[in-house]
């Protein structure tokens, strides 16, 4: 350590098997303690699509949410499959080492009633998995045991013998059988052909059922047992091989892909703080209403939401006093994180361009925008691009147009009801009334026209009764929302459109076409919510809503969806008179009191 000098290895010369876990340790240290890794032998495994218990299940579990899988480092350890009752700690001894490696009689009874568990497949929180690592390289030192397998002969000493169990480090350990949870060692279960938990048609093998019902199993090892499974795995290799393109760069998933210059990471709030392990809501607010501004920030703290509120305003010292005072408060005392004039508009104000926003990947230093000046919604994609840096990958992230919403219950809360399997990207449909392909253009004549620039007259045609997706009402995951923006900047960048309207185009044009780019994550769930579901509400025309007067209870102080359920969010009461009058008078109520 002082001299930083490379040493020759102390220990005497032992089998790979052995060895491997120090090396596997020193690349564990790479890691955050809630990463999660994975050791398998990869010379005998694969991966199969639509595995939703892989080693990022539950990844999707919120900042706030109780049953949030970083809350503890888990350690998933799985037996070896038992069918015949040949892999047993009493009948195979000698293929386990123990009896090298462990010469105390009472060990020796103690494990022999026990299930084999395998090293060759274990997973968890790497603060969970450093631990393990170290704890196995610690069980070489004592017994020297060098040969192949004494790593068997570690792996389950330190589990049966609860070595594991009293280490601070680990809050967890789960102890799979086989076939169950991310791995499924197939083993003995074989011919496969004859076994429940394979699909001969499909080729798909599958977890044992488990009273869960029948899915995927994420990595499938021992495959190497069947001999039909490895004639279609060798085949499914060849096949993948000859498909890749080595002329073909590696798709960039940067947020300005198209160019040579990047977001900088130098852009810091006004007021504020972005708090990492929190999830939070993003707005650009024009901010001349003090009434829309305090119904949209404290409803939301009112519902329950506890995390971060950002916002990009106009010059504090242009806007008007109470405005302006009531920002500054929120900022101070209510987890609101403020930026102020990061962009530069038109002699009309209605076009605006980036100010040391971008920056040379080359040199580091400012460069100007390279974007012709485009409408606050588009600037926005970057702006909100930017500000996802701040925050981890299992933060919720919601875009929304803040002067136009308020809050009834917390919108996050639905996330926790799920298992956290799937990481979510959610869309919202305007009603028919509102916002249709059909008659856009009489209703918008900039989103149509914007619309005919990027798709044909046989997709117009084929999407006539459509209802569009409104830009300004996204929610899901870190991860998925910045895939969201990354497509559509590109999108917007391809077909050189920067005018008004583009984005309702962009994102349109993307999910009709079905043009979203794949994230790199073991599940991903992208929906579009009929309107009047799911938790944004976009609100029809007034002669719908008065129609339908399930919307809103007795009293209009509280809003349903179409299901009944009230709505998390309540998105574009401003276009409706009599709503715009109650609500004025709620936020003057709620401003009375903060």
């Amino acid at each position: 350590k002082d001299t930083k000098e490379i040493l020759e290895d102390e220990r005497i010369a032992r089998s790979l098997g052995v060895a491997r876990f120090e090396l596997y340790w020193v690349w564990a240290q790479s890691y955050s303690p809630t990463s999660r890794i994975l050791l398998i032998d990869a010379q005998d495994s694969y991966f199969q699509p639509n595995g939703d218990m892989g080693i990022g299940s539950r990844r999707a579990c919120s900042h706030g949410n109780d049953t949030s899988a970083d809350a503890v480092s888990t350690l998933h350890i799985f037996e070896e499959n038992n069918k015949g009752m040949k892999h047993r700690l009493d009948k195979i001894e000698n293929m386990t080492m123990i009896v090298k490696a462990y010469k105390d009689e009472i060990v020796l009874k103690f494990l022999y009633n026990e299930n084999v568990l395998s090293p060759a497949s274990t997973h968890g929180h790497q603060k969970a998995v450093e631990t393990y690592l170290r704890a196995m390289v610690k069980q070489f030192d004592n017994t020297q045991c060098y040969k192949y397998r004494c790593e068997w002969a570690f792996h389950n000493y330190l589990h049966y013998m609860g070595v594991l169990w009293s280490t601070p480090e680990i809050d967890k350990i789960h102890n799979h059988l086989a076939g169950t949870g991310a791995v499924n060692s197939i083993g003995q279960d074989i011919p496969l052909n004859a076994s429940e938990m394979y699909d001969p048609k499909t080729r798909i093998v599958n977890n044992m059922p488990m009273g869960h019902g029948i899915y995927p199993s994420w990595c499938v090892h021992q495959y190497k047992e069947d001999e039909q499974l490895v004639q279609y795995i060798d085949k499914k290799k060849k096949d993948l091989v000859a498909a890749i393109d080595y002329s073909r760069p590696l798709p960039s998933k940067t947020i300005d892909s198209l160019h040579k210059d990047s977001i900088t990471t130098r852009i810091k709030p006004l007021i504020g703080k972005h708090r990492n392990e929190k999830n939070a809501i993003f707005s650009i607010v024009e901010a001349k209403n003090l009434q829309n501004l305090a119904l949209f920030v404290l409803t939301a703290r009112k519902s329950g939401f506890e995390g971060d509120i950002v916002l990009h305003t106009p010059k504090l010292k242009t806007l008007d006093s109470e405005v302006a005072s009531f920002l500054k408060k929120q900022a101070a005392h209510n987890h609101v994180v403020l930026y102020e004039d990061v962009m530069t508009s038109d002699s009309d104000g209605e076009k605006w361009s980036l100010d040391n926003f971008y920056e040379s990947r080359s040199t580091g230093q400012y460069i100007p925008d390279p974007r012709p000046k485009r409408p606050i919604n588009l600037v926005s994609i970057e702006l909100f691009a930017a500000w996802l840096n701040n925050y981890d990958a299992s933060s919720i992230i919601m875009l929304i147009d803040g002067e136009k919403s308020l809050f009834q219950t917390n919108p996050f809360a639905e996330y926790w009801k799920n298992s956290c399997h799937a990481l979510e990207l959610n869309f919202q449909q305007e009603h028919a009334s509102i916002a249709k392909f059909a008659n856009i253009t009489k209703r918008d004549e900039d989103v149509g026209n914007a619309i005919f620039s990027m798709l044909t007259t046989t997709d117009l045609e084929a999407f006539a009764n459509k209802s569009l997706l409104n830009p300004n009402a996204i929610h899901g995951h870190q991860e998925t929302v910045k895939n969201y923006l990354t497509d559509m900047l590109n999108t917007i960048e391809a077909f050189k459109c920067y005018h008004f309207g583009c984005d309702w185009a962009a994102i349109n044009y993307l999910w009709y076409k079905k043009r979203f780019t794949d994230i790199n994550s073991i599940s991903f769930i992208i929906r579009s919510h009929l309107q009047g579901l799911g938790v944004i509400h976009l609100l029809p025309s007034t002669k719908v809503m008065m129609k339908a007067k399930k919307f809103f209870s007795k009293e209009r102080d509280l809003y349903k969806n179409w299901d009944g359920t009230v709505s998390s969010v309540v998105l574009g009461y401003d276009q409706h008179q009599h709503l715009k009058k109650h609500f004025d008078a709620v936020a003057t109520s709620l401003l009375a009191e903060a």
